[in-house]
């Protein structure tokens, strides 16, 4: 033979009852890697294995199969501790605990930005455990204290029992991280989710690459927001092309301040997840919000790089909705936080809420997805704890702008009660005040910026063919 004699060897691995200290290589190479196995390969393991302090991941799974990583604790790694990537086949992970996730750039004094790749919508955001793959099962995992994400990924298909179930993040920035890579689908869920003691999301997408997400059996607890997902739906708006973007909440509780975690109990996360600019620490105040109503945008925020995550300084695509159904909503009060004095201006006047738009800093002007909600479940929750809509930036209302963007208000942002488990009675529709104007609105101003300047002499200023209702101040009087 030209090539001389060859054999190949399938490679394998049973690791049991092993502790490894001080692993992996400063951000180059995790404690264990399976990679190169062919799927004809014998099945590996790591069963009862420690991971005790670690220079880099834990465990990365990349071209395999049929591994099993079961009952592994894993202290103070790199995250993300577990990575599962999506040419990864039927791998298992089960009872794993990983505690003390650090986010590379808070290591040790890592240079900043440092160790972030190409989509940093993730890269700056990883979860604990990350998993790409649609195969991997990922059951009963505990993430207590990540830097960054408890979970990251795309999570399943929807009416998926199988996949990702009962799995528990605590006292981390964020619980569910979605990232909006690789495969696409008509509808992905994110199941059986436990989180509490979030000090960001207890779950977070921005979505482009599937029409329907789907938050199921998600149980929240002191969080300060417990679901916000974004639709994004490229090109759709400035090309008047039609694309729908949904997004379910479903079958979950959300608490609001529960009575172990104290009336009004803020302490910032430790170590030093905050000191890189991209966790965005504080941009969400200290108002607790159940369901914040996202936008569908036509393209991607700027955030991490340039803004927070809840920013939409984006155009609209207007084929967007959020469902919630079948879920209860509990201890959203009066807080015993008074003001929130301590929080960002656009929220020093807010409230804990069981549903809330998004915050003026959001550059959110008219992208808010319509809301309908139905048999829902409210406890503990008071009238003024059931919905916030939070005023708009007075920027956002000048002549450029006007009358298609928001001037009067949040009009565009609404939300609809179905059966009446959400305002009582046969139900109805929450929808932005009216009277809410300045004095820069359109209303009686006369033209005098570049864009609308000059006007004819006879048309010195604008009436628009409005309602008058719809023209007058909150006691009845007409603006001009």
């Amino acid at each position: 033979c030209e090539r001389g004699f060859q054999r190949a060897f399938a490679g394998s691995v049973q690791l049991e009852d092993v502790e490894m200290r001080y692993h992996g290589q400063n951000n180059l190479r995790p404690a264990l890697r399976f990679t190169y196995l062919d799927s004809d390969a014998p099945k590996s393991s790591v069963r009862n294995v420690a991971f005790n302090r670690g220079y880099s991941q834990g465990i990365e799974l990349e071209g395999c199969s049929d591994v099993t990583i079961d009952g592994v604790i894993i202290f103070r790694a790199m995250l993300p501790a577990i990575r599962i990537e999506a040419v990864a086949e039927r791998v298992l992970l089960n009872h794993t605990l990983v505690m003390s996730a650090i986010f590379w750039n808070t290591n040790r004094g890592a240079l900043q930005s440092k160790g972030l790749g190409g989509y940093k919508k993730l890269t700056a955001m990883y979860g604990a455990v990350h998993s790409m793959s649609p195969t991997a099962r990922i059951t009963g995992n505990v993430v207590a204290g990540s830097e960054r994400a408890g979970f990251s990924g795309k999570g399943v298909a929807c009416g998926d029992t199988v996949h990702f179930q009962d799995n528990e993040v605590a006292a981390s920035l964020n619980g569910y991280w979605w990232a909006d890579i690789g495969r696409k689908g008509a509808c992905h869920a994110i199941t059986n989710l436990t989180a509490w003691k979030i000090w960001q999301y207890a779950v977070y997408a921005e979505i482009s690459q599937v029409q329907v997400l789907e938050v199921v059996g998600l149980k929240a607890a002191d969080a300060h927001v417990g679901v916000l997902v974004i639709m994004v739906a490229p090109g759709a708006g400035i090309n008047h092309v039609y694309k729908q973007a949904d997004a379910v909440v479903k079958d979950s509780i959300i608490i609001g301040r529960s009575k172990s975690n104290g009336a009004c109990s803020d302490n910032k996360p430790g170590l030093s997840t905050c000191d890189f600019y991209m966790a965005w620490c504080g941009h969400l105040g200290r108002a607790r919000v159940g369901v914040m109503i996202g936008g569908s945008i036509q393209g991607f925020n700027m955030a991490p790089l340039i803004s927070p995550w809840v920013d939409h300084s984006v155009y609209p695509s207007p084929y967007g909705s959020l469902l919630i159904e079948d879920t209860t909503f509990a201890r959203f009060e009066e807080s015993a936080c008074g003001a929130f004095a301590a929080s960002p201006p656009q929220l020093r006047w807010a409230r804990d809420t069981a549903f809330a738009s998004l915050p003026a800093s959001s550059k959110g002007a008219d992208t808010s997805m319509p809301c309908t909600t139905r048999r829902l479940d409210l406890s503990e929750v008071t009238d003024a704890g059931l919905v916030l809509f939070v005023r708009t930036s007075p920027a956002w209302i000048n002549q450029a702008d006007c009358i298609d963007m928001d001037c009067d208000g949040l009009r565009h942002t609404l939300i609809r009660d179905e059966d009446g488990t959400l305002l009582g009675g046969p139900g109805g529709t929450v929808f932005g005040r009216s009277d809410i104007f300045s004095d820069n609105s359109f209303f009686g101003v006369p033209y005098k910026d570049g864009v609308n300047f000059p006007v004819p002499r006879d048309r010195e200023w604008w009436y628009p063919n409005l309602p008058a209702v719809m023209r007058g101040t909150s006691t009845g009087q007409l603006v001009n």
